[in-house]
């Protein structure tokens, strides 16, 4: 048994350190090496890429260059790599389409290495897992806001989708959902169908995909048993300009069937399927061969990217989406504890977007010992120390109100008819309030 096992180990150490030592050992890029390469780019992209007319216009443009000498000088395989990869984007900028050189991985490709395949899956499978399966946070926000951080799509296996149930199970309870995508660059659709069951009680029609050969991969979300819970509740949806292609079906077909709202930056505009192609002489081609079709558009988001619904920057788009949804479910709720506290987390981010500006001058008149409680004032800030030497920052939202910078109180002061400060209210997110007299 245990000879078996460092047999396996020492096959995988063989075909991991030949495809590591192959790389090692570039080819030298004679004209005729160079002239192969391209005939065999050129072959895969009229035969696989998406579009046919584009692959016409890509492979007559890097032959053309190929005949003027343009690649003549470059003897580096990576240098020649980035300059054919250049010249197709120059046809068409296809975010997904990359020329690259790697001389181990090329040749299992040709080969159809099965072992090689195998140690590629385990190694993908294993840095996965390393990444929670894209799950990076789960947590609850103020107001019972529920806050997923995605940072990838990956393969829908039995343990990522454990990761999907458990973080809503945790979340079952929350009042709304934000979920973000910020500089997630996509994965797999099947994960997409996944998460988005859990949004849809009926049985919904989120995206095809569509190849070369007129065949349409339909896309339809499966109601889960969290369906009850999550299919009616606001959900916001954070993305930016590094939100690509996975990532960005996920917004662009909850923001079509009206499931949530965007904020965010505009994002990368990556809408094709791409597989790897051996294209010769340790040269590779990633390949779009497929294409999104949304059937309520009829259209992607190639080049155009999804346009958020409020466009903000990366440093305000969470607070963005808290503020839209406390506002939604201030007016939506008849629950008077709840808004309640929903106005002070409101108050809070607020001051965090728009902090008041108070004159230093001011701001020393609000200094003093009020029955033991100390109002300080250090590098231009005023700071609460209590009776049992508590010390927290303060910040001001309004000319004489201000919020612990842990936002769980409020302090606000008092001014007499002649101006001068007298005291100040000790204001609880509940509503309870007690003042305290300044002494002299």
């Amino acid at each position: 048994m245990h000879q078996i096992k460092w047999l396996a180990v020492f096959i995988l150490f063989f075909i991991v350190n030949r495809g590591a030592s192959a790389q090692s050992r570039p080819v030298q890029l004679a004209p005729a090496i160079k002239n192969e390469v391209i005939d065999s780019l050129g072959s895969a992209l009229l035969k696989k890429y998406i579009y046919p007319d584009t692959a016409a216009k890509m492979n007559s443009y890097i032959k053309e260059r190929l005949k003027k000498g343009a690649y003549d000088a470059v003897d580096n395989p990576d240098d020649f790599a980035q300059m054919l990869d250049a010249d197709l984007h120059t046809i068409y900028s296809d975010l997904h389409m990359r020329i690259y050189y790697n001389m181990g991985y090329e040749k299992d490709l040709r080969t159809k290495s099965y072992a090689a395949s195998v140690i590629k899956r385990m190694q993908f499978l294993q840095a996965a897992k390393q990444k929670n399966y894209g799950f990076q946070k789960v947590e609850i926000l103020n107001g019972n806001i529920g806050y997923i951080s995605i940072a990838q799509f990956y393969n829908t296996n039995q343990e990522a989708t454990e990761i999907v149930k458990n973080a809503f199970l945790f979340l079952k309870n929350i009042n709304a959902l934000i979920i973000d995508v910020r500089d997630n660059p996509g994965g797999e659709p099947d994960m997409v169908q996944y998460i988005c069951s859990y949004f849809f009680k009926e049985r919904t029609h989120l995206n095809d995909f569509y190849d070369r050969h007129a065949k349409t991969n339909e896309y339809w979300t499966e109601p889960v048993p969290a369906s009850t819970i999550f299919s009616t509740m606001p959900i916001y949806l954070l993305v930016n300009r590094r939100t690509g292609s996975a990532a960005e079906e996920f917004a662009y077909d909850l923001q079509n069937l009206h499931r949530v709202a965007i904020f965010g930056e505009t994002t990368a505009g990556a809408a094709h399927w791409v597989t790897s192609n051996s294209i010769s002489n340790g040269f590779i081609g990633n390949i779009p061969f497929r294409k999104a079709v949304n059937p309520v558009t009829h259209k992607n988001w190639e080049k155009v990217g999804v346009k958020s619904d409020v466009k903000s920057d990366d440093e305000h788009a969470l607070d963005n989406a808290l503020i839209y949804a406390y506002d939604h479910l201030i007016n939506t709720s008849t629950d008077l504890t709840l808004i309640k506290s929903l106005k002070w987390f409101r108050v809070a981010v607020n001051v965090k977007q728009h902090p008041v500006k108070i004159a230093i001058g001011t701001l020393k008149t609000f200094t003093g010992n009020y029955k033991g409680r100390l109002i300080t004032l250090k590098n231009g800030k005023l700071y609460f120390t209590d009776t049992n030497g508590y010390h927290i920052g303060l910040t001001p939202f309004t000319a004489t109100a201000f919020m612990f910078t842990n936002n769980d109180r409020q302090i606000e002061f008092i001014r007499s008819g002649k101006g001068k400060i007298t005291g100040f209210d000790f204001i609880y997110p509940g509503g309870k309030v007690e003042r305290f007299n300044r002494l002299k």
